[in-house]
């Protein structure tokens, strides 16, 4: 009983690793292109003002 509590709560753990992983990733994504997307200095001012 207890082994297959510890192995239910290390594959949650996984689980729950990966999906942070997943949605940080998701999140970077965006700013990461819109960094490399601006390749004039010109058009970086533009894009970082609100």
């Amino acid at each position: 009983m207890n082994r297959k509590i510890i192995i239910s709560i290390v594959v949650a753990v996984v689980v729950i690793a990966f999906a942070v992983t997943m949605f940080a990733a998701n999140n970077q994504a965006p700013e990461v292109e819109g960094g490399r997307t601006a390749d004039d200095p010109a058009d970086q001012p533009a894009v970082l003002t609100p």
